[in-house]
C-alpha cells in the first residue's frame, strides 16, 4: 500500500502482531479517518526511532479491501471508542458480520501462502 492508500478512510489491513513473525492475519486494522498517521507504514518509507535513528519499516501487512458501505456510521462509532495509550480499546469490539462484495481473485495470488505463514 502507498502512503496515500494508507491515509484513506475504510481500508482493511491485516498485519503482523507486534512484528512477531508468522502472525500476519492474527491482527488487522480498519483506517477510521483520512490522514490518520499511518503513512509511515508505507513500504519503502523510513521512520525515526526514539533515539533519532532512521530505520526502514519492517512491519509486514497487506490490504484485505475497503469498507464499501457505512450507512450506519460504524467507522465513526469505532473511532469514538475509548482507548489506552497504545490505541487498544477498553471495550471488547467485535465484527459480527462482513460481506465480501467482490473477490477479484479466482485463486489466491502467487505468494499468498508464504505471506500467511
Amino acid at each position: 500500500l502507498s502512503s496515500n492508500e494508507l491515509n484513506q478512510k475504510g481500508v482493511v489491513i491485516a498485519m503482523e502482531m507486534g512484528n512477531v513473525p508468522h502472525t500476519i492475519g492474527s491482527q488487522f486494522l480498519i483506517t477510521l479517518s483520512e490522514n490518520n498517521g499511518l503513512s509511515d507504514l508505507a513500504y519503502g518509507n523510513s521512520s525515526t526511532d526514539a533515539e533519532g535513528k532512521k530505520s526502514n519499516n519492517s512491519v509486514r501487512y497487506f490490504s484485505l479491501g475497503t469498507v464499501a458501505e457505512d450507512t450506519q456510521n460504524i467507522l465513526s462509532k469505532l473511532n469514538r471508542a475509548y482507548c489506552d495509550d497504545d490505541g487498544r480499546p477498553f471495550a471488547d469490539i467485535r465484527i459480527q458480520r462482513a460481506l465480501v462484495i467482490h473477490d477479484p481473485f479466482e485463486e489466491d495470488p502467487p505468494g499468498m501462502d508464504d505471506l500467511l505463514r
